[in-house]
């Protein structure tokens, strides 16, 4: 049975059976690579950490990917950070909308940044001028660097979607990740792009939102969870978030 069919079999046992729930998180807690990663990187990088999901897939927004291909193509190789790239697919993703970019994927999981440099070094022909870091900020990164960054479904957590609390403090608190925000709009060149999508909390309320201009907004509002949250950790009542992609000015 493979890995993937296991697990999901795994999880319809415990949920069947009260007992077994707690067994099921004991072990995953012990033996799955990817949480005993997060476990040490909590422990280490708590203030960073914000959220326990790795879950992702290649081209997860293609309208959106488009979006910044276009608003950057009169940059002929352009500086590109992927934050929170888990395994890898949204950074080798980019490369076919970016052929000749610099790109740069981090994220806080040791064994997710392991699991990228294992696939990227099967495919280093094909896929030239990337490099993965593990990193749980951007504090190492230099000032004025990319030409864009983007950070999808990373500025989110779970248990605010599926429990819809009033508050996102004992959470993800609004503070923690606008200081993550404010970290990227010091690493992007004057004039680079930034991208959030998937995301629990609006840009246009954070500090930082007084250098940046809106390049790209999405009326439907895709891949925008509910509920929102604002800077005093309490849930809009009419949460509205249209904007992807912001300018540095």
């Amino acid at each position: 049975m493979g890995g993937r069919p296991f697990a999901d079999w795994a999880r319809r046992l415990a949920a069947s059976l009260p007992l077994a729930k707690p067994a099921y998180r004991l072990l995953r807690e012990t033996l799955d690579p990817h949480r005993r990663a997060l476990r040490i990187a909590r422990e280490m990088q708590g203030d960073q950490l914000m959220q326990w999901s790795s879950a992702t897939h290649a081209d997860r927004y293609p309208p959106y990917f488009a979006a910044l291909k276009n608003e950057l193509a009169s940059v002929d190789r352009p500086r590109i950070l992927s934050f929170g790239c888990s395994t890898g697919e949204e950074v080798f993703t980019l490369r076919g909308y970016f052929p000749d970019a610099e790109l740069t994927g981090i994220d806080i999981n040791a064994h997710s940044i392991e699991v990228a440099k294992r696939r990227l070094a099967k495919r280093e022909s094909r896929f030239s001028g990337i490099e993965f870091r593990c990193a749980g900020s951007l504090d190492d990164e230099p000032a004025c660097h990319y030409d864009a960054i983007l950070a999808m479904a990373v500025l989110r957590h779970g248990e605010l979607t599926r429990l819809r609390p009033q508050s996102c403090s004992d959470y993800l608190p609004f503070a923690k990740v606008e200081r993550a925000v404010a970290g990227m709009v010091r690493c992007l060149k004057p004039g680079g792009l930034l991208m959030v999508s998937n995301a629990n909390y609006r840009i246009v309320d954070m500090a930082c939102a007084s250098v940046l201009t809106t390049a790209f907004s999405d009326p439907l509002g895709l891949n925008q969870p509910e509920p929102l949250y604002g800077p005093d950790d309490l849930k809009l009542d009419s949460p509205v978030n249209c904007e992807v992609i912001f300018r540095k000015v």
